[in-house]
């Protein structure tokens, strides 16, 4: 009985192999997401530190014009108030000029800043849907694999008891077929002229355990196609 008990533990196993591949991918899905959404959070710190870069630049450059404004209208209001020179003149000209293309540049760089913040928030935005995306996709196969886990287990627990059965079917045959080939000889000696009888008894024995054998076979061979079928849907997640 522990040697029948043992098979079926043996023929089990074949069933466990597929079953462990299945939670193994299941718990390297979970890695691969959790690992995503640090990617995630690094990625979004990233583009919030260089949106803050951004915006620090444009603001220094707007102190910065501002500044030189200022000054050209202070030294503008003191030459308005000297005019005594055609000197002062040209020198407001220049200063004029001057304040001019400081704008015209600074208006270019200000242009330039904002494409390149409206650019990063775009970036931004992508990223989060790509990510979003591959999010699903994960979701989606952390489910498949959840469900192949759940019906594998309920396949293992049904296959369990069908299999404990029909092994105890067997062995209690077996059994029984023991007790009849005791009992056959302990009553051949007293009876020495039931030779003919002996022989189609021997004959009924051998025929019984030839089928036994021949269901063992057929069960391990389902065994093992079972086994077959779910290591190849294995591979293919």
């Amino acid at each position: 009985m522990a040697a029948g008990n043992s098979r079926v533990e043996q023929m089990t196993g074949s069933y466990l192999h597929p079953h462990n591949e299945i939670r193994s991918t299941f718990q390297q899905v979970k890695e691969n997401m959790n690992s995503l959404h640090k990617r995630i959070e690094e990625i979004e710190d990233l583009q919030r530190q260089q949106h803050e870069r951004i915006r620090a630049a444009l603001k220094d450059k707007e102190n910065e014009t501002e500044a030189v404004k200022q000054r050209i209208i202070e030294m503008d209001g003191q030459l308005q108030r000297t005019r005594n020179s055609s000197i002062n003149k040209e020198t407001l000209r220049k200063l004029h000029k001057r304040l001019k293309q400081i704008d015209e540049y600074q208006k270019q760089q200000h242009q330039h800043l904002r494409s390149a913040l409206d650019q990063e928030r775009e970036n931004l935005t992508l990223a989060k849907e790509s990510f979003k995306q591959i999010e699903n996709i994960q979701q989606q196969q952390h489910a498949l694999i959840r469900s192949a886990l759940e019906e594998e287990e309920e396949f293992l627990r049904s296959s369990h008891i069908n299999d404990s059965t029909f092994f105890q079917t067997i062995f209690q045959t077996l059994r029984g077929l023991i007790n009849c080939i005791t009992n056959y000889w302990n009553e051949t000696r007293y009876q020495n002229n039931s030779v003919i009888d002996c022989q189609d008894q021997h004959h009924v024995i051998r025929s019984a355990l030839e089928q036994e054998k021949e269901n063992l076979k057929s069960l391990k061979q389902r065994l093992g196609n079972r086994g077959e079928e779910y290591r190849y849907w294995c591979a293919e997640l």
